[in-house]
């Protein structure tokens, strides 16, 4: 759904601003900004998905009038920069428009005409999507080369089972839905699948290496609390 910020966005959020001594305003502000354009993004993807899949509508039923929504949000984005300009200085700034745009970019080609029809192409587009969409707000912040390795340790965490979960709905045929029901269980094993390996690369104190734990202690944390949330609005639902 258009301007829902999803935990996936949140918990990579909070545990880089608990990772990195970073000014949280600043890296608030970095983060608005992002999703602000990536925002505009994910409506040309979602009124993709209600004209071309069978029975889609990832709109909800909402009517947008899709000018002012980009308008607003770009707005909103170009005062982010201004401002940041003073705060960060120009080469994070620089670097952040940089990844912003590159995200913004692959996500429009992802939902493009030219890769709609092309699963295939659209499952390395998906994993582009969720390798990169961090690094606007984390680039800026780490660098490059620390900051990709931080990147890493979130696709482990989020991107990974993503990519799982979008190659089942796509390949999957009939199974595809029973497959995509246990996201959630499919989210929790890779987090403890890949638990060992970031527990290893943590053993160095660069930030990067920190990261590899920070990452994974937040997102099991995350995890086993929207398991918990899920099933309290089950059992509310059930008793009304």
């Amino acid at each position: 759904m258009v301007g829902f910020v999803t935990w996936e966005f949140l918990v990579p959020f909070f545990s880089l601003l608990l990772l990195i001594p970073v000014d949280p305003v600043a890296f608030t502000l970095l983060f608005v900004g992002f999703m602000s354009l990536y925002e505009c993004g994910y409506l040309v993807n979602d009124s993709a998905a209600s004209c071309n899949e069978s029975g889609g509508n990832r709109l909800g039923g909402l009517s947008i009038r899709k000018i002012e929504f980009c308008i607003i949000r770009l707005s909103l984005f170009l005062l982010i920069v201004i401002s940041a300009i003073s705060i960060l200085g120009l080469n994070e700034v620089f670097l952040f428009i940089g990844s912003v745009l590159f995200t913004t970019s692959l996500l429009l080609l992802h939902s493009s005409p030219l890769l709609y029809r092309r699963k295939l192409m659209r499952m390395f587009s998906f994993t582009g999507l969720a390798s990169y969409k961090y690094a606007p707000y984390i680039l800026p912040f780490a660098g490059v080369v620390e900051g990709s390795k931080i990147l890493m340790a979130l696709f482990l965490c989020y991107g990974f089972p993503r990519v799982l979960i979008y190659g089942f709905r796509k390949f999957g045929g009939g199974e595809s839905r029973a497959i995509t029901a246990h996201q959630m269980t499919l989210q929790g094993a890779a987090i403890m699948a890949f638990f060992p390996l970031l527990v290893a690369a943590s053993s160095d104190q660069t930030i990067s290496s920190n990261a590899f734990f920070q990452v994974w202690v937040v997102s099991f944390v995350a995890w086993i609390g929207m398991r918990t949330l899920r099933k309290v609005r089950r059992m509310m639902a059930g008793e009304t």
